[in-house]
């Protein structure tokens, strides 16, 4: 059964955009939320013209407290949130020998903060209710630490084992709880801007695919494409002074 009511971090572009598309094209009543005032509502305006529903609420998820207030208003405006997708995240490259608090906090403030405080704020009313679907986007980077993004891998595995341990204690209460773990994605938040290697990049629209079918099954973890997930589950049996002198060569000879 589609979801009656939605609300999605990241709306303005990229994955959450296309997915806020598809869930209103298929009746869902969508939230948006971004930090991109304009952008979110275009989106808004564009899903009305197409004949579906939603509203836009700027915010910056980054602020624990207004991603708060955001979603616990959204939840009562529209009678109970059914999904609530924390999609927002960012990762800009940043060699270790240069990094400083300061060029990687964003990162660790909008991708671990942000997208816990969006996933805790929907909890009360889905207990309350006993039923919902939380889902978040971590990222196959979570499966190990890779060279240059070293606080976006840090960032990812965080919100992984947040959902595996959430999942566990809500079993029983009716929440479905998602782990979406993409590779790389052409969007306008990753594809052809990023400073190192990027194999088997997929396209925007089988993308959100799977983050439809993640939503449609329930599935507790969805990683795609199933061959980069494949590689990157591999990547785990190798040994540690083989990886991390492979992972060094592939960065310097980019």
């Amino acid at each position: 059964m589609n979801e009656r009511t939605a609300l999605i971090t990241g709306a303005s572009m990229g994955m959450g955009r296309r997915l806020a598309e598809r869930l209103a094209g298929r009746g869902t009543f969508v939230v948006l939320c971004a930090n991109t005032p304009e952008l979110l509502e275009e989106e808004r305006e564009k899903i009305e013209r197409a004949g579906g529903r939603a509203i836009a609420i700027p915010v910056d998820i980054r602020d624990a407290d207004w991603i708060t207030e955001v979603v616990q208003h959204a939840d009562e405006a529209v009678g109970g949130l059914d999904l609530v997708v924390a999609n927002a995240g960012i990762g800009t490259p940043c060699d270790g020998r240069q990094m400083t608090w300061d060029k990687i906090a964003p990162i660790i403030q909008t991708n671990v903060v942000g997208t816990i405080a969006t996933i805790t704020a929907a909890l009360p009313g889905m207990l309350r209710r006993g039923h919902g679907h939380v889902l978040a986007m971590s990222s196959l980077a979570g499966r190990r630490g890779l060279p240059t993004v070293s606080h976006y891998c840090a960032s990812k595995v965080a919100i992984s084992r947040f959902l595996e341990g959430l999942r566990i204690d809500l079993a029983g209460t009716g929440i479905v709880v998602t782990d979406v773990q993409p590779g790389f994605v052409d969007s306008a938040g990753t594809g052809r801007k990023a400073d190192y290697p990027m194999p088997v990049v997929l396209g925007l629209e089988p993308a959100v695919d799977y983050i439809v079918k993640a939503i449609d099954t329930h599935a507790p973890v969805m990683a795609f494409p199933p061959s980069l997930a494949m590689a990157f589950g591999a990547m785990g049996w190798v040994p540690r002074a083989v990886f991390e002198r492979a992972a060094g060569w592939a960065i310097r000879r980019k």
